[in-house]
């Protein structure tokens, strides 16, 4: 994902500096340049946290952050997300949501009432012990 809003920021960069011969908008290619900047921040990284009372993950620069009391938490375990899963923040019929920025790594949590929430992760293993043996 970073990687296609890399190239493409790229590319209404040099159309910004080309304007003249494109007979471009010079505003709409700077706010679509913004925009992409924006997406960029956000979905540049994924947190994720555990402390007394919940698990909480954010994107990037804070700006989409959730969390999950211990108390809904019903089952944890590692799981590998597959390719039609993709990056970013997703919902699949069956499979619940995702949130994810690369690699097909993840947490699957079961939350009591039986919703499902997949986290992206690098070490799955070691978030799923952590969750089972902080929330129980």
């Amino acid at each position: 994902m970073i990687l296609v809003l890399g190239v493409v920021a790229l590319m209404i960069a040099g159309m910004i500096r080309d304007m003249e011969s494109t007979g471009l908008d010079g505003a709409v290619l700077w706010a679509v340049l913004g925009l992409l900047a924006l997406l960029l921040a956000n979905f540049w990284s994924l947190t994720v946290r555990v402390d007394e009372e919940k698990l909480s993950w954010y994107f990037g620069i804070g700006l989409l952050n959730f969390s999950i009391p211990f108390k809904e938490i019903e089952k944890v375990h590692p799981i590998r997300t597959g390719f039609v899963d993709g990056i970013g923040i997703r919902f699949r019929p069956g499979r619940g949501w995702l949130y994810n920025v690369s690699g097909f790594h993840a947490v699957e949590i079961i939350r009591r009432g039986g919703t499902s929430v997949r986290i992206g992760t690098d070490e799955p293993e070691v978030l799923a012990d952590t969750l089972k043996r902080v929330a129980g």
